[in-house]
């Protein structure tokens, strides 16, 4: 990716313009260590090429299920928006509009069954019943692949307190 990144990048920049987009700038993350391992620079910030603006903070507004948020795309983490809760957010917006929710488990490293024992054990502390309403996982666009576990990271459940 790295060697054709100014085609990707010009290519995403031409196909968001003829859709009407305003494109504001392109942020690089590449500030991970695995970089390194592939013989790569860590490094983030504004991706510079010409006719590329380069915004004056990294602080931009996004609109998602037409709720606006300003996301912090260089200090947030990963993304400074977790993009593979789309749907997930939607689906609580239609059952709990105007009222207070928790939000919900995005590491692999917690199994369905230990992030279902945590729920059951809050609830027991908190003298409280759940009654499920829907189970779910991460958006279409961040795919479960059967053959790589890590994959399988996000659960997410809708519950009723009884």
């Amino acid at each position: 990716m790295e060697l054709v990144k100014d085609t990707v990048y010009r290519a995403l920049w031409d196909v968001l313009a003829e859709m009407g987009e305003t494109v504001e700038g392109i942020y690089e993350r590449n500030d991970i260590g695995l970089r390194e391992r592939e013989g790569l620079p860590e490094q983030k910030g504004w991706y510079r090429m010409e006719g590329f603006p380069v915004p004056e903070t990294a602080v931009t507004e996004i609109c998602e299920n037409g709720v606006r948020y300003l996301v912090d795309v260089e200090n947030g983490q990963k993304t400074g928006f977790f993009l593979d809760q789309k749907y997930n957010r939607a689906a609580v917006a239609r059952i709990a509009r105007g009222k207070r929710v928790l939000d919900c488990s995005c590491s692999h490293f917690m199994t369905d069954e230990l992030f279902r024992k945590m729920l059951e054990s809050a609830a027991r502390d908190a003298t409280v019943s759940l009654r499920q309403i829907e189970a779910r996982q991460q958006s279409p666009d961040h795919p479960i692949l059967w053959n790589v576990p890590e994959t399988e990271y996000l659960k997410f459940y809708i519950f009723q307190v009884v």
